[in-house]
């Protein structure tokens, strides 16, 4: 079985990368987790309709990194 090699993070690091902060408010959450008119349009011209989701989800943790909803 071959190694994995040397962990980058440790386990709480880890689990902080999908978790989210329990002090965000509302405002946050609508700040970082929405999407405007243009970044739907760069949503629609950048992909195909089978991947529309998969770049929205990606587009909303490079906003707040470390923090996926």
């Amino acid at each position: 079985m071959a190694s994995r090699g040397k962990e980058l993070l440790t386990a709480d690091q880890r689990e902080e990368f999908v978790r989210i902060p329990m002090d965000m408010t509302e405002r946050e959450l609508e700040i970082y987790y929405t999407f405007s008119q243009h970044d739907l349009e760069i949503i629609n011209r950048h992909r195909r309709d089978h991947n529309h989701l998969g770049f929205a989800v990606q587009l909303c943790v490079l906003r707040y990194p470390g923090w996926s909803l």
